[in-house]
């Protein structure tokens, strides 16, 4: 299941706190692991010392893991093309509209699952916000009713498009390769410090490394 969450990127590590029992805790319970990048509020002491506590085991990302780091880049950018198709008239109330977004996309059909969150989690099919087929005594009742109906229908069919969009621009001639513990590695070295050796001399890849463990199953 995914959540959108409305929060900035300065929040402190205690309101990042708050908000992961507000949302996770209070609907899903305490987790078992906990597998998040390396952005500075997760890699902190308060952070590490709290889900410790709970009992939880921390699982960070490989540092510059290109399969968790492209997960969580590709999900913010269904999250910020659909707001910007749920919220081209209200841009200011952009995180009003954040959970009939979340429902939409609980709701699609994941390519790896063939089948959609909602129905994975909940083992059934919600109902979605239809178009109001009777007039309404109250207005106000039917007009939210309709805009309700008019953000969702933008939503599942700006979600639609982004999927087809995914589809083509897929890497076909990717491969994917299973490390497991026990294999040697090469590492990347533009992500290592290796500046006390001359640039135009610095190898593209350093090692091998030995596999010790793992961290993450992407």
């Amino acid at each position: 299941m995914g959540h959108f969450i409305p929060t900035h990127t300065t929040a402190r590590t205690e309101v990042t706190t708050q908000l992961f029992v507000l949302y996770i805790i209070s609907q899903h319970g305490i987790p078992t692991t906990l597998i998040s990048v390396r952005d500075p509020k997760f890699t902190s002491k308060l952070w590490k010392e709290q889900i410790s506590l709970l009992g939880t085991k921390l699982a960070m990302s490989s540092a510059y893991h290109p399969q968790t780091d492209g997960q969580t880049k590709r999900l913010n950018q269904i999250v910020e093309q659909l707001l910007r198709a749920a919220c081209k008239d209200e841009i200011s109330k952009w995180c009003l509209h954040l959970h009939i977004l979340e429902f939409a996309y609980n709701n699609a059909t994941h390519a790896a699952t063939g089948q959609t969150s909602f129905f994975l989690y909940y083992g059934r099919h919600p109902l979605t916000p239809q178009e109001p087929t009777a007039s309404a005594t109250v207005q106000p009742a039917y007009d939210f009713i309709t805009t309700m109906h008019q953000l969702w229908d933008r939503t599942h069919k700006r979600l639609l498009d982004i999927q087809q969009q995914q589809k083509r621009q897929a890497d076909r001639h990717r491969t994917d390769h299973t490390i497991t513990i026990g294999d040697q590695v090469l590492l990347d070295s533009r992500n290592l410090d290796i500046s006390h050796l001359p640039s135009k001399l610095q190898p593209h890849f350093c090692g091998p490394f030995l596999v010790e463990a793992q961290t993450i199953l992407v």
